[in-house]
């Protein structure tokens, strides 16, 4: 490559890491800052979040071509702004493949330049595309090695929001009780200060409980995250995620009246901001449940299956499990037990392929009861007893439930 062609090279990729920085200033991103990264000479100026998404999608394939190019040309030192800046933006649209290749090259990128505050956000955006990947195995392990740079470099916001999304992604992985340490890490490390990431720690809280079936302590955890991030005036996904977790928690434990409350407030935040995907078919998943929890079958069914059709929305699935279990036992409850039976077996190949254990127990479960109310005892039988071999060994209010109801349904 000539010289010209280096400077050239160099000046496309330091404009897309400007422009990044002005999307990242719209989209809130919880990551500490680097040098640099309030210049924002010559960025386009984006008003919100969807306008920064805008840009993205007219622009992906230059950023992903530049930066392969400036990566074999030895001119990448931007690329991990670049990755940094846009990383809200391509998690409101759910582009796992380009987020995962952008952070691959923006860690090589840091890592051949000994650069460890760029390779730990490089890490962190990695982490975050095999989190929305539904790989949170994966993400557990780029988010410990953040967290390890940013102690080495003793950048306390740095581990704050590495620790965070640690939780997070320990809680999908259902490593439930490493996820509660992590918690308690983060608000040690907050202090006592109204800061948006100890507001989220209440409600990762608030999903950590969820997950092992307490739903009381899920409720407490989520109505202090709301009112924490009221006081700190913290950005509208954050309302939105605290909302979805209260709606779920509430329905869960029977409380129809207040889980409708929230879920009306998910659903006006949504129609106020940008189109955030993921929370959108999370919105119409938690609908479901809520409906069908309620009695109203049909109407749940018509909520799953817009789940379903809202993964055409974005490049990526988001979640499909969980809308075609909801699909599934929609139909169930209006007595098409061939048609459960389907939208069961389709959500079980997708488990089976996450990894996730007691997810998939879950799902069993319900596609055994659909098998023997088609007559298909032995299979029902079957599944059964891989739900419950499945469930060995962990011991928690959810898997203790789930395990009661197996032993039940055969």
């Amino acid at each position: 490559m000539s010289d010209r062609a280096r400077q050239v090279l160099e000046a496309q990729i330091r404009r897309y890491g400007r422009a990044a920085n002005a999307a990242r200033g719209v989209s809130r991103i919880l990551l500490p800052l680097l040098p640099g990264d309030d210049n924002l000479d010559g960025a386009p100026v984006f008003t919100s979040l969807a306008d920064a998404q805008a840009w993205y999608l007219d622009n992906a394939d230059g950023i992903r071509k530049s930066m392969i190019r400036a990566s074999l040309a030895d001119a990448d030192e931007h690329s991990s702004r670049v990755v940094r800046g846009l990383e809200q933006v391509m998690t409101s649209i759910h582009d796992i493949d380009g987020r995962l290749e952008l952070a691959e090259l923006a860690l090589t990128s840091a890592r051949g330049r000994n650069d460890n505050p760029a390779e730990a956000h490089a890490l962190m955006n990695r982490g975050g595309g095999y989190k929305m990947g539904e790989q949170p195995v994966k993400a557990v392990a780029d988010y410990k090695k953040a967290a390890h740079l940013f102690a080495k470099l003793n950048d306390n916001a740095g581990m704050i929001a590495a620790l965070s999304r640690l939780a997070v992604a320990q809680a999908a992985a259902r490593q439930l009780d490493d996820a509660d340490d992590t918690l308690d890490q983060v608000l040690a490390l907050c202090g006592d200060g109204e800061d948006t990431l100890a507001a989220l720690a209440y409600v990762n809280r608030a999903r950590v409980s969820i997950e092992r079936g307490q739903f009381d302590k899920a409720i407490d955890h989520g109505l202090v995250g709301l009112e924490r991030l009221q006081a700190c005036d913290a950005a509208q996904p954050w309302f939105t995620d605290a909302h979805l977790e209260l709606t779920e928690a509430y329905t869960a434990a029977g409380e129809f009246e207040r889980a409708s409350h929230h879920l009306s407030a998910v659903v006006a935040l949504l129609a106020n901001g940008s189109e955030n995907v993921p929370q959108c078919i999370a919105a119409a998943f938690v609908g479901g449940e809520l409906l069908l929890a309620q009695g109203h079958p049909r109407d749940a069914l018509a909520s799953f299956q817009r789940a379903v059709a809202l993964q055409s929305a974005g490049p990526h699935p988001y979640r499909i499990a969980n809308a075609l279990d909801g699909v599934g036992k929609a139909w169930f409850a209006l007595g098409d037990f061939e048609q459960a039976a389907q939208h069961h077996t389709s959500a079980l190949s997708v488990r089976i392929r996450a990894g996730e254990p007691f997810a998939s127990a879950r799902t069993r479960y319900h596609l055994a009861m659909a098998n023997v109310e088609a007559g298909q005892v032995d299979e029902a039988v079957r599944l059964r007893d891989l739900a419950l071999l499945e469930l060995a060994g962990i011991v928690d209010p959810a898997a203790d439930a789930l395990r009661a109801e197996l032993n039940r349904a055969v």
